[in-house]
């Protein structure tokens, strides 16, 4: 959706993350932050679209659902900022 979004205009901020790790879960609390800026300061629409297990869904284990997020998920949907607003100071 990230992609899709972004190629559309009216919006200002656009994001994915994942929470599958520490590392990640400290990015997509950047991006939200950086899209709950965006809005205050009336720059135009935030998506922040997060890539996130769900174990029972995909029957797995939970640690297995985490680790097919990395190897599978983010090959397929890569993680980062796709559309930021000039001015948006991070």
């Amino acid at each position: 959706m990230a992609e899709i979004i972004a190629s559309v205009s009216r919006n200002a901020y656009v994001a994915r993350v994942a929470l599958n790790s520490v590392m990640n879960i400290t990015e997509a609390k950047k991006a939200v932050i950086n899209a709950f800026r965006t809005q205050e300061r009336r720059l135009g629409f935030s998506f922040v679209e997060m890539l996130s297990q769900c174990p029972t869904g995909w029957n797995m284990k939970p640690l297995e659902a985490l680790e097919w997020i990395e190897k599978k998920m983010i090959k397929e949907y890569p993680l980062g900022e796709y559309k930021v607003p000039e001015g948006l100071d991070s």
